[in-house]
């Protein structure tokens, strides 16, 4: 019976590299296992005894798996003539390998890295993952890690994950869970406010929009105070609740409700007897957003004798069919549409709730401000709720 020195011997002898009897390497390349492998063990035999051909030592777990293979088919081996004796206490051709076996998630070059060993469930989760990451998700094979870029949605989910699979996670990951958690917690808005002096402030604004108030709105002062509630749902800032009721006192709750709205509907079937057409107008005459546009779409021209008894001729450009807008003015106070236009308005009446296709929603994005006579409105460019206009 022949004996072998080595685990990685004993591999080559099973692969059919390596003469079970002289002990010399067998040529080429399409050599056959000498014994009957399991179909699983085929390829584990193959990958091994490839490895150690071209030089590469064996991991622990490798050599751990090897030697239990080679025991395993220790009487297939003796009928070969092979005793697989000095295997039970392993001897290998080259120092085993250290590997990292741990599953750790680190911050490197800010970037989120996870390093494990090869597990096909958690790769399968990474790759899902990577579909919706917000920046890159990818497999790093230079630095034998996944690599995902540093955001706010990836680092919620990727330190979710690996402390569902019970990583070790770097103090630094940590820190920034901490401080987004934390940032989540706080209450941020940009506010519209009066300061403990007495001031006007904007909290939270940054430099681009105060420099944008500044140039066309106007300075944060009590005297500009309308302009400013005017533009905070068009620009995005809120108005802290005492203000707002300061300015409901002074001005009355229809009027702020306007103020403080981007789009709004009004009830058709209030809009004479509650004289809610008469409170936009005023609006739109204190707050400046001349000319009103009014689009009435299906010719009942219901709002026209209204705006008639409000306005005198000169002052009522009616644009009907494909007529151009020429001979609006600086007196004209109201722009009479039954088509849509595109034009960059002030304020918009429609008494269409159905806002679809083309030039309707280009003329809807041209509007600062909206106000919808009709019970119901369909508008693809809004998908919140449109308050309705009250007071």
């Amino acid at each position: 019976m022949n004996q072998f020195e080595t685990i990685e011997d004993y591999i080559e002898v099973i692969a059919g590299e390596r003469d079970p009897t002289t002990g010399k390497l067998v040529g080429g390349w399409a050599n056959e296992p000498i014994i009957s492998l399991a179909r699983y063990d085929v390829g584990v035999i193959d990958k091994m005894s490839e490895q150690v051909r071209m030089g590469t030592a064996l991991t622990e777990r490798q050599a751990q798996l090897a030697q239990k293979l080679i025991l395993n088919y220790r009487r297939q081996l003796a009928q070969k003539g092979v005793d697989v004796t000095p295997a039970e206490t392993p001897v290998y051709r080259k120092p085993l390998r250290p590997m990292d076996y741990s599953c750790r998630l680190t911050i490197e070059d800010d970037v989120l890295c996870l390093k494990f060993p090869y597990q096909t469930k958690l790769i399968d989760q990474l790759r899902t993952f990577g579909k919706d990451s917000q920046g890159s998700c990818r497999w790093s094979p230079d630095d034998r890690l996944w690599k995902i870029a540093l955001t706010e949605y990836n680092l919620t989910w990727v330190a979710t994950f690996a402390s569902i699979n019970k990583f070790e996670i770097a103090p630094s990951v940590q820190n920034l869970v901490e401080l987004l958690l934390a940032a989540e917690d706080m209450e941020y808005r940009i506010e519209l406010y009066v300061d403990e002096q007495n001031q006007i402030q904007l909290r939270n604004a940054p430099a681009s929009m105060l420099e944008y108030i500044a140039t066309y709105i106007g300075d944060l002062t009590f005297n500009n105070l309308l302009r400013l509630a005017d533009y905070s749902s068009i620009l995005g800032y809120t108005i802290h609740p005492n203000l707002e009721t300061a300015l409901a006192q002074e001005y009355g709750y229809r009027f702020t409700h306007l103020l403080t709205n981007r789009e709004l509907k009004l009830d058709p079937a209030t809009m004479f007897v509650d004289d809610n057409f008469a409170s936009v107008i005023e609006y739109a005459v204190a707050c400046d957003r001349l000319p009103v546009y009014v689009y009435e779409p299906d010719l009942s021209y219901k709002l026209l004798p209204k705006i008639k008894n409000m306005f005198t001729d000169d002052e009522i450009v009616e644009v009907k069919h494909n007529a151009i807008l020429s001979t609006v003015n600086s007196k004209t106070k109201i722009v009479y549409l039954v088509k849509p236009i595109v034009e960059k308005i002030p304020l918009l009446i429609s008494t269409a709730g159905m806002i679809y296709g083309g030039d309707k929603e280009i003329m809807v994005q041209g509007a600062e401000k909206i106000v919808y006579c009709t019970v119901e409105v369909y508008n693809k460019k809004s998908n919140r709720e449109i308050k309705s206009f009250a007071g």
